[in-house]
C-alpha cells in the first residue's frame, strides 16, 4: 500500500471516529491534541465516557442517599481550651 493511499485510510477512519463521538467535550479533547493516533483517540474517549458515566453513576447515588437537613443529628459543639493531654500513644495533643 502506497504511503499516500495509507495516509487517506487513516484519515478516513479517524473522521469516522469523530462523527461516532457524540460528547461535544471528548470531541473537543480529541481536537485539541496534538499528533493524535487511533489508538490514543480510541483510548481518551473511553477514558472520558468511563469518568462521565463514573460521575452520573456517584451523583444518582448521592441523590437518593441524601436526608433532609431536619433529619439530620446536630453537631455537638466542644470548648475550645489551651490545655493539652496525652493520648494513648504518649504524644501531646492540643485541645483547642
Amino acid at each position: 500500500m502506497s504511503n499516500e493511499a495509507n495516509c487517506f485510510m487513516k484519515i478516513s477512519l479517524m473522521i469516522r471516529f469523530m462523527k461516532l463521538v457524540r460528547n461535544p467535550a471528548t470531541q473537543k479533547k480529541l481536537l485539541s491534541m496534538k499528533k493524535l493516533t487511533f489508538t490514543d483517540a480510541c483510548e481518551v474517549a473511553r477514558s472520558l465516557e468511563a469518568a462521565e458515566a463514573n460521575s452520573k453513576e456517584i451523583s444518582n447515588n448521592l441523590s437518593k442517599e441524601a436526608t433532609p437537613a431536619s433529619a439530620v443529628a446536630p453537631v455537638h459543639f466542644v470548648e475550645k481550651t489551651a490545655w493539652t493531654e496525652i493520648s494513648e500513644k504518649g504524644v501531646v495533643l492540643p485541645l483547642w
